[in-house]
């Protein structure tokens, strides 16, 4: 009698399984799905596949899906702590093993997950933000922290898979504002965020300067500045002539520096003091400066001739306010010609022909000749001239 049989050989070699990864209890853990494809058993049916994940139990790793005929698998799921596990599929007749198919790898990891105990504060330190957060849960090996205020990079920590609490400084591109802080954390695998906005960011309360304080006829100019840092303050401004006030102030200036010129009428021939005090909050700074005004003049002469044959004049002013219109009037005892202006030049100075439609002197007679501009207080120089 004879018998005959099925010969056998080894199954083809699997291909690379196919890997498609879950998260698992908040990012906490990681299941796998596994899929191949079959290959023949060469010898008796049906063909069989087991699949290992190394690291595992043994040196051989650890089976996670034993002798079935699908070609697709759900391993038991993993801790994501960043572990790299390789995945291979063995295909298996009645009698003997393919060789193991080349191993996937997949890191064992999710999205990192939620910041906690964030909190942004201003330290008074200009553009100062003292920046407070728990890492998230890295899901991972660890997670890299990065840090951006207002769009621009301000930070890069390293932190470790369990979550840990950081506190750093930052600067914020400003004093004045309130700052948009994000927090990106970024493992092997994925990102998350988080943002904060600080309170206003500030810092110390700066000097207040008055600089360039000169005389311009009646006038002195100057200019004062200050750096309120980020906070709202006020600037009161008080100036005196010869122990008058002739000027004061107080004007809310924001918390954005400051600058700003003043042209304060003081008067001819006088000592100026100007004083500046800036106050934010509980905080001020003020500073003090003075200067002599000289005396101012004004003079009438005949136009055409040195008779004033035609009765024209000419009044001219020294000193008076720069750049500004004048205004004069001519007085002869209960009479007055006045509508009388022009515009004097960068040193307060003019000499303006008078129209005789507008004033005709006559031979012999005194005339009060008396100029000032518009500004207050008033600070008119006056003359008496007799026409010849």
């Amino acid at each position: 009698m004879t018998t005959s049989g099925q010969s056998a050989g080894h199954p083809a070699r699997p291909d690379a399984p196919k890997l498609t990864a879950t998260e698992l209890h908040g990012g906490e853990e990681q299941a796998v799905e596994i899929d191949w494809s079959g290959v023949s058993p060469n010898g008796p049916g049906p063909t069989t596949y087991t699949v290992r994940r190394t690291p595992g139990a043994t040196s051989m790793g650890t089976v996670v899906c034993d002798a079935i005929q699908a070609t697709v698998c759900t391993a038991p799921a993993v801790p994501t702590d960043g572990t790299t596990y390789r995945y291979s599929v063995t295909a298996s007749n009645a009698y003997y093993d393919s060789p193991a198919s080349e191993a996937t790898p997949l890191i064992a990891a999710a999205k990192p997950g939620a910041f906690t105990n964030l909190s942004a504060t201003a330290t008074g330190v200009s553009k100062q933000i003292r920046l407070q957060f728990t890492s998230p849960p890295a899901h991972d090996a660890g997670v890299t922290i990065t840090c951006k205020v207002e769009g621009i990079a301000c930070g890069s920590w390293d932190a470790p898979a369990d979550p840990t609490a950081f506190d750093e400084l930052i600067l914020a591109p400003e004093n004045g504002i309130e700052a948009a802080i994000t927090l990106t954390a970024t493992n092997s695998t994925a990102s998350s965020t988080a943002s904060v906005t600080s309170d206003t960011v500030y810092g110390p309360l700066g000097d207040v300067h008055i600089t360039g304080l000169t005389d311009q006829g009646p006038y002195v100019a100057f200019s004062v500045d200050v750096d309120p840092a980020g906070l709202p303050a006020t600037l009161q401004l008080v100036v005196t002539a010869g122990g008058t006030p002739v000027y004061s102030s107080t004007d809310a200036i924001g918390s954005s520096p400051y600058a700003h010129a003043y042209a304060v009428k003081a008067g001819f021939s006088t000592h100026v003091i100007v004083q500046a005090l800036v106050r934010r909050g509980p905080d001020s700074t003020s500073d003090r400066s003075s200067t002599n005004t000289n005396a101012g003049d004004v003079t009438v002469e005949c136009t055409t001739d040195a008779s004033c044959s035609d009765g024209a004049v000419t009044i001219s002013v020294i000193n008076l306010a720069y750049s500004r219109q004048i205004t004069c009037s001519i007085t002869e005892f209960g009479s007055m010609w006045g509508g009388i202006t022009f515009t004097t030049d960068s040193s307060g100075n003019a000499a303006y022909p008078v129209p005789t439609t507008t004033f005709t002197a006559t031979s012999g007679t005194a005339y009060t000749v008396k100029c000032d501009d518009a500004g207050s207080p008033p600070a008119p120089v006056t003359t008496t001239w007799t026409a010849p």
